[in-house]
């Protein structure tokens, strides 16, 4: 597939048949559309807009869970995964039916609180399209990213701590010195 893929991106396509050469044509194409570049912008913005939260909040989750209570750590974890088995089209109407510019759950609380109705345009703003759509992605991955986290978590020597503590490190310095530099392939691999 990868060989055909790239095959058919130097050629002329008729229908399902590669036709003839074409050379970059289409890459020229591609790389000279304004719409490509937005497009590639905006991507980027979402990475980034979601990797500056998930990360943190799913390493910090985990870190909670590790020490948790045993009773409440099956709990716990379940309540963090469970978005993550919900499928997109589902999260998408959960989500359009809180961010309603008419009868939205989120604009109904804002003016509640403020004592006057709200009429964000939330999902049609340009400047709320995007704090919305990094909402979604943080309650959609950020248990899936805490699983890796916590399963990097729970194979770190206890000793170490044990020893870190004896020595008089702090809860921070034995977050910052022992488990972050540990837990790096598991940050590479979730940021990835």
């Amino acid at each position: 597939p990868y060989v055909v893929g790239i095959q058919m991106s130097f050629s002329k396509m008729i229908g399902f048949k590669i036709g003839s050469f074409v050379g970059f044509k289409h890459y020229e194409r591609v790389l000279s559309d304004e719409r490509f570049w937005a497009s590639a912008i905006n991507s980027f913005k979402f990475m980034l807009g979601s990797l500056a939260t998930q990360v943190p909040a799913a390493f910090v989750l985990a870190i909670l869970l590790n020490e948790a209570p045993r009773r409440l750590k099956g709990f716990l974890r379940a309540a963090f995964f469970m978005p993550v088995l919900i499928s997109g089209s589902v999260a998408s109407i959960i989500f359009i039916m809180l961010f309603r510019r008419e009868f939205g759950i989120v604009n109904w609380l804002i003016g509640l609180f403020t004592g006057s109705p709200a009429n964000f345009n939330w999902l049609m703003s340009e400047a709320l399209a995007f704090p919305v759509m990094w909402i979604i992605s943080f309650w959609m991955w950020t248990g899936f990213h805490m699983v890796y986290f916590l399963a990097s978590l729970q194979v770190i020597d206890p000793g170490l701590y044990e020893a870190a503590r004896i020595d008089g490190a702090s809860w921070w310095q034995q977050t910052t010195r022992i488990t972050m530099p540990l837990m790096r392939p598991a940050f590479i691999f979730v940021m990835v």
